[in-house]
């Protein structure tokens, strides 16, 4: 529950110091230096702490935001080596946990790893917090409206589903959630401009992605890992499990194009349709099918028909040559 408050706030801060200032076609922000430093104090109290401890629960809220917005930024600013490096620094201090098997590996391995990660992504000079102003309240009023919504909705699915069914679908999402960064850098960069490498970049990506889990699945791979408890999972979960994510790469870019276009309250409108599919979806499966595979469909429905709808819009709002070629060429 803690992690999941986290994340709601990394996202909240994330809208308001790195996706507002990029609404309507506006410029990417530098993260604000006052955001490392909370972050770095967040690391600190983490390390210092003990699991459960009330100096450990504030560092998680400080340290969890600050490294969301690290990451956004970066993956604005470009530099693929320097994420490289980030990402075998926080591999390592996962590792050493996992190794480790103890709460002073925990804390002190992953706030080391985190405040590393921090100051590589830092930007070289001081950069002071800018507010959002005007219509890019849209942005922060969006997130903070549906960017709860979500795990809310994963736990009635969890909770209406059996313990072993319940077991099965968070094993599904955490496997698909191998593909999440990659969604992610596909949303990210199309904010900024829109891009025709990034979409077929991130095309490849997703592909190949999908298919090392299909593949891994078929040899058993996360059965060594995950011990007996994965044999509540099937193939048909996790394909229809990343058909789910895959379509949401889809509704990306028709999103993507109403932010850059400024259509604040039209994203507002759709996302918030969108979400009560996606709600709808997770109780019709639950109480109808009862299934890890209904509400997996369930959930790849509501997501289909949330792509159509923000196509709809952007064909509305945007139309068709709101994105230039020179966008599409853009590095």
């Amino acid at each position: 529950m803690c992690l999941a408050l986290a994340a709601y706030l990394a996202q909240v801060l994330t809208a308001i110091c790195v996706e507002a200032p990029m609404f309507g076609g506006g410029r990417k922000a530098e993260l604000p230096t006052s955001v490392f430093v909370v972050g770095y104090f967040g690391c600190a109290l983490w390390s210092i702490g003990v699991t459960g401890s009330g100096l450990s629960l504030v560092g998680l809220f400080l340290m969890i935001p600050a490294l969301e917005c690290a990451r956004a930024s970066a993956v604005l600013q470009g530099g693929w080596r320097r994420e490289l490096i980030v990402g075998a620094l926080l591999a390592v201090g996962v590792a050493w946990t996992l190794v480790s098997r103890s709460p002073a590996a925990l804390h002190v391995g992953i706030g080391v790893a985190v405040a590393a990660a921090m100051a590589i992504r830092m930007p070289p000079r001081w950069t002071r917090f800018v507010r959002p102003r005007g219509s890019q309240w849209w942005v922060v009023l969006e997130t903070v409206l549906v960017g709860s919504v979500q795990p809310v909705a994963m736990s009635a699915a969890y909770g209406g589903l059996g313990a072993g069914a319940a077991a099965g679908l968070k094993f599904v999402l955490s496997v698909t959630n191998i593909i999440s960064p990659v969604l992610y850098f596909l949303r990210l960069r199309l904010l900024a401009r829109r891009s025709a490498r990034d979409i077929g970049l991130a095309c490849v990506l997703l592909v190949f992605g999908c298919g090392s889990i299909v593949l891994a699945q078929a040899f058993g791979v996360f059965k060594l890992i995950f011990g007996p408890t994965w044999s509540s999972v099937s193939l048909g979960m996790l394909c229809m499990g990343l058909g789910w994510k895959g379509l949401s790469a889809g509704t990306t870019i028709p999103f993507t194009s109403l932010r850059r276009a400024g259509n604040g309250a039209v994203v507002l409108t759709v996302r918030l349709i969108a979400t009560g599919l996606f709600i709808g979806a997770s109780v019709i499966a639950v109480r109808t099918v009862g299934t890890v595979t209904g509400v997996l469909t369930g959930f790849a429905i509501s997501e289909a028909v949330s792509w159509a709808l923000f196509g709809f819009a952007a064909h509305v709002f945007v139309g068709t040559g709101a994105d230039t070629d020179a966008e599409e060429g853009a590095a």
